[in-house]
């Protein structure tokens, strides 16, 4: 039997766009942020190549980007210039933190080429300009130390390893 994601606090379980709409609220997105947290909801459940098996909207909204828009509660991504998501992977939080976070630039720091490109091209269909793609691992990436205000990692390595 598949195991269902768990349900995200406050968040509504019966549409994904139900769930979308108060994730929005909850995180004070306006509609245009939300309407595209949607496209790429509808972009990852279609993308042939996605670098993930949670694709489908139902799971993803919660799995992909309820845990990503959690970050936003921290008073670090209120207003930051700079974040860094380190072991990006399928792009996430590295995406929805560029939908919430307009006027900061994010790097998405992904190792494999392929995930890469699937993060660019997640960017490019969303629109999101504020995005950049960092093809290295997270510990050659020499441009990125002390550079950000905000560094992320989701399922990248343990505590310690991601900080020392």
């Amino acid at each position: 039997m598949k195991r269902r994601p768990p349900q995200s606090q406050g968040v509504s379980r019966e549409t994904p766009e139900a769930r979308l709409a108060a994730l929005g609220r909850a995180h004070g997105l306006d509609g245009v942020r939300s309407a595209q947290l949607a496209d790429l909801l509808d972009w990852l459940a279609r993308a042939p190549a996605a670098p993930t098996t949670v694709t489908a909207p139902i799971d993803a909204v919660d799995v992909h980007l309820a845990d990503s828009l959690s970050a936003l509660m921290l008073p670090e991504l209120r207003d930051p210039r700079e974040i860094a998501d380190l072991g990006s992977g399928a792009g996430f939080p590295a995406l929805a933190l560029a939908v919430a976070r307009p006027s900061a630039r994010v790097i998405a720091v992904e190792s494999v080429a392929r995930k890469c490109d699937f993060i660019a091209s997640a960017a490019q269909h969303v629109g999101l300009a504020n995005l950049e793609v960092v093809c290295a691992r997270a510990e050659d990436w020499s441009e990125g130390i002390s550079a950000c205000d905000v560094v992320c990692a989701r399922a990248l390595a343990s505590l310690g390893a991601v900080c020392g």
